[in-house]
């Protein structure tokens, strides 16, 4: 035998063993039973490899969608926090002693034996020319502030009680209202008071006579604070009909007034950006309407300055915010779950092409592991897929090189067989070309001798 014979042998012995490696053959289990068994091993890991890889997922995928959510009720109460304070802003433009009393309020504090209010606050105050008094639980007056100086230094509690539900009642012709605060364990009771620019005007034309529209007259002083003011005059008479106007702008205002008119622009001043207040004088029957339109503390007409342009503003920026967020969550899935994805199909690509080696990137490295070797956290998610990829890999390039050296050994022993042929075959034609020659005969001895001689040297070379 060969040494071309004796490799052969080597590696079929090694193919055999590596086989029964795979097999975990035990004494007396049958090639069938092994062949249930391996494949039953390989199910039971591709369903546990399957069911872990779609618990991450569902893992990664819920809990971003959680956070995603978060994230999207946190803008909800932002924007909300924002439209409750622009509300409230425009509110105290419009009439800051109904929207403002509550901000004075929270922010009235005691210290140093001295009640203090927030600076912008008391600005707001002064240009509205109201005044600011704070009494303890017996009605006594411990802190005041622009007060004038008619008003009393107590109060008591039906007298407190009468002038705030009845503001229009005079001599007392202040709006009055009311936030009451603990400090300390007490409680106090901060009083604004303002007398409305439209409501002492009103006052003082309720001191006209009115039984004759046409003979009308009002003071210097009265019609330059109609104008300065940008108050809007109307006398109606019995029927509702306007019989007199004084600096009368605004074509909106209509010159007749029904009973639910002039209600719903008493009480409803938002829907019709104007303030009215009003006064019937019982002995001529008439009614003075004074309108105060919503144009104060630098507002501006427009629906984004109303509550309406709030709200549209505030689900503008809710959706915009929302667009934003799944959109960058969409890019963020995408390069996070999208590249390993790409980078798997583009391995398994590599594999059929027969390239046995994970595909590199442009520097030539890895794209799924660190320099230390170690999985790039967007590839973890995958771990297994990755690991039983680079097994396949693994494998397959092993089987290569043992196919490769399978056929070299092949090849040098077909090599080995061919030369050990030549030789005898060599012979054999040489005493057959004798035998055949026609320049000689050969007797029968002679014949017999080169038959004999054949397959002793064909014995010697197999030796």
């Amino acid at each position: 035998m060969n040494r071309a014979d004796e490799r052969m042998e080597e590696l079929e012995s090694a193919r055999v063993r590596e086989s029964n490696k795979r097999m975990d053959a035990s004494g007396g289990a049958g090639t069938g039973n092994h062949a249930d068994e391996s494949a039953g091993d390989a199910g039971n890991g591709f369903r546990s490899m399957t069911k872990h890889v779609r618990s991450r997922l569902i893992a990664h995928f819920g809990l971003r969608l959680v956070l995603a959510g978060v994230a999207l009720v946190l803008c909800t109460i932002a924007i909300f926090i924002w439209m409750s304070g622009k509300v409230l802003e425009i509110e105290m433009n419009r009439d800051f002693s109904k929207a403002g009393v509550s901000k004075l309020g929270q922010s009235m504090r005691w210290a140093d034996g001295s009640f203090y209010f927030d600076e912008q606050m008391l600005e707001r105050v002064r240009n509205e020319n109201g005044w600011i008094q704070v009494l303890d639980e017996e009605g006594n007056v411990v802190h005041s502030l622009y007060a004038p100086p008619e008003l009393p230094g107590a109060y008591s509690i039906g007298e407190i009680v009468s002038y705030w539900q009845h503001p229009y009642n005079f001599p007392f012709p202040y709006d009055l209202y009311l936030w009451v605060n603990e400090i300390d364990g007490r409680r106090f009771t901060l009083l604004y008071g303002i007398e409305p620019e439209a409501k002492r005007v009103l006052r003082l034309l309720g001191e006209i006579d009115a039984s004759d529209a046409r003979q009308i007259v009002l003071s210097d002083e009265l019609a330059d604070a109609i104008r300065q003011s940008g108050l809007q005059v109307q006398l109606l008479d019995a029927a509702g009909r306007e019989v007199r106007s004084f600096n009368r702008f605004d074509a909106r205002l209509p010159h007749a007034y029904t009973l639910s008119e002039l209600a719903l622009r008493s009480v409803y001043s938002e829907r019709y950006q104007a303030r009215v207040v009003f006064e019937y004088q019982p002995d001529t029957g008439m009614t003075w309407v004074v309108t105060a339109p919503y144009a104060e503390a630098g507002t501006e007409a427009g629906i984004w300055n109303t509550e309406l342009g709030v709200l549209l503003t505030a689900l503008l920026v809710l959706l915009a915010a929302s667009v934003a967020l799944f959109s960058g969550l969409s890019v963020w899935y995408a390069n996070r779950f999208g590249t390993p994805v790409l980078h798997i199909i583009h391995w398994l690509q590599h594999l059929a092409d027969g390239k046995l080696s994970e595909p590199l990137n442009r520097r030539g490295r890895s794209p799924s592991r660190t320099a230390g070797g170690k999985l790039r956290c967007r590839f973890r998610l995958f771990s297994n897929v990755i690991a039983s990829l680079t097994h396949l890999t693994r494998t397959l390039r092993q089987n290569e090189e043992m196919r490769r050296q399978l056929e070299h050994t092949r090849e040098e022993w077909i090599t080995g067989v061919s030369h050990d042929l030549k030789t005898p075959l060599t012979s054999i034609k040489g005493y057959a070309h004798m035998l055949e020659a026609p320049d000689y005969s050969w007797s029968d001895d002679e014949v017999r001798e080169f038959a004999a001689i054949v397959p002793v040297r064909r014995m010697d070379k197999k030796a």
